[in-house]
């Protein structure tokens, strides 16, 4: 390596949902990113918490994906027990918020407007969801 990195970012990893270091005063919250100095990076508290996958490093520019496949798709399948058991659509809207909503939509080729509430949309997916059932 010519050049070596001077800043470092991280992010907690898949399954983590916060990460501090007292020695430092680094907090990571899920969905946030933190860029280290060489020094904070070599910690060995950093380096352990790496190691084990309880942060990661962030390579590319991407967003960090707040929610998995695997965690939409829990959200999918509660969305439709709670179908299933004929609750109201104001009861159900309640449990979700409006990103966990549109990543749902989203699956099912739904796009979200900038006016749709978690309503409109758990409202969509529930004709969406009795079409499929036909």
């Amino acid at each position: 390596l010519s050049k070596i990195m001077d800043k470092y970012k991280v992010t907690v990893g898949a399954k983590a949902y916060s990460f501090h270091d007292q020695s430092t005063g680094i907090t990571i919250c899920r969905g946030e990113e933190k860029e280290l100095s060489a020094r904070q990076y070599r910690t060995k508290k950093i380096q352990m918490a790496l190691n084990s996958g309880h942060l990661r490093l962030v390579l590319d520019k991407k967003a960090v994906d707040k929610y998995s496949n695997d965690d939409i798709d829990k959200l999918e399948k509660k969305l439709n027990a709670q179908f299933e058991k004929g609750m109201e659509i104001k009861k159900i809207a309640k449990a979700y918020t409006l990103e966990e909503a549109t990543l749902i939509a989203a699956r099912h080729e739904i796009v979200a407007d900038k006016g749709d509430t978690v309503e409109t949309l758990i409202q969509v997916l529930l004709e969406e969801f009795e079409e499929s059932k036909k």
